[in-house]
């Protein structure tokens, strides 16, 4: 049974309102972040950074592997818009949460990569 909260001029529903725009800003967040990650990832492949990385012994096995994952959460993104319902929320939140785990590693590459820069 759908909770009726008040309508607004032309009839629209508050309540259906607020969960679109929501939805809306839940989006964009996804979206705003899938691009950060994808720049800093991208960021991350630069050359005094792979230089670094193959005499560590480390290779750039690492930057492409998140590269990979990156473009696995773009692919799941697109496809959690097509959803509905619970589906879709848990699609949602479980992007969210492989976002959450691909920030704090680009994050700490990124330290990696600066404290390489400056020893």
């Amino acid at each position: 049974m759908k909770k009726q909260f008040s309508s607004f001029a032309d009839g629209e529903d508050i309540g259906e309102s607020r969960l679109t725009q929501a939805g809306d800003l839940v989006e964009y967040d996804l979206n705003l972040r899938l691009i950060e990650l994808r720049n800093d990832v991208k960021n991350l492949g630069s050359a005094p950074y792979q230089f670094w990385l193959e005499n560590t012994g480390r290779g750039s096995g690492r930057v492409e592997d998140l590269r990979v994952k990156v473009e696995a959460a773009r692919w799941m993104f697109r496809i959690a818009k097509h959803l509905n319902g619970a589906t879709r929320e848990l699609v949602i939140s479980t992007l969210q949460r492989s976002l959450d785990d691909l920030e704090s590693i680009v994050a700490s590459e990124m330290h990696a990569k600066e404290a390489a820069r400056a020893a």
